[in-house]
């Protein structure tokens, strides 16, 4: 959380500051927020699979509802998780969950002293990391791919390299394609990408954007 602009120096050093938006040890970063002084709760972003085509819905709602109920009572860190997914729970794509939490947020005017991280396993790539972000999460943790990648240690092609090289590589892979997506697009901060919708959706149903893009440009 960060000192309000007009309200003069912070009175300790409560803010936790990030090299990159990329966290690669969640349980780290949760015990960094305690021993900041700072709560952080993890939302479960899964859904059940009995509840059929309406439960998705449900599910967004009920999530936007908990981290706005949460925020209210002075959460600093709301972590978004898909972790619970299984054959009978389905996962709620990470941009939608992102995009929902953000929208909620920032509708209740509690976004600004919230920050939203969000853990998905469907973020594999520059371009799924990008997504998040530009829908609002402060930072993401792409735990499937950190898996995948320290999986790799010691394989075919990568006998000489442990986990934590692995792992390594794959958050420069990340960061590299960030800086370049900026790059293209003329934005030199991450804090200036972040919740700005940069993104089409094109073919998306009304309802949909309006829950959870609603800054985006859209064709009705």
């Amino acid at each position: 959380r960060r000192p309000a602009l007009l309200g003069g120096p912070p009175r300790g050093p409560r803010t936790l500051r990030l090299a990159r938006p990329i966290v690669a040890d969640l349980a780290g970063l949760r015990a960094a927020l305690r021993r900041g002084g700072q709560r952080s709760v993890t939302l479960d972003a899964t859904w059940p699979a009995a509840a059929g085509k309406g439960g998705l819905e449900t599910a967004l709602a009920d999530l936007a509802s908990r981290a706005v109920s949460l925020a209210e009572r002075g959460v600093a860190v709301l972590i978004v998780s898909d972790a619970a997914l299984s054959i009978d729970r389905l996962p709620i794509p990470s941009v939608l969950a992102g995009g929902a939490v953000h929208t909620a947020l920032t509708d209740a005017g509690l976004r600004g002293r919230t920050d939203l991280v969000i853990d998905a396993a469907d973020i594999l790539d520059v371009h799924g990391m990008a997504m998040v972000l530009a829908v609002g999460a402060t930072a993401a943790h792409p735990r499937l791919a950190l898996e995948l990648a320290a999986e790799l240690a010691g394989s075919r092609g990568a006998e000489t390299l442990d986990a934590p090289a692995t792992i390594a590589n794959l958050l420069a892979a990340f960061e590299g394609g960030l800086r370049k997506t900026l790059a293209r697009m003329g934005i030199s901060a991450i804090a200036s990408y972040i919740g700005g919708a940069l993104i089409d959706t094109v073919d998306l149903a009304a309802e949909v954007t309006e829950r959870c893009f609603p800054m985006a440009a859209a064709w009705p």
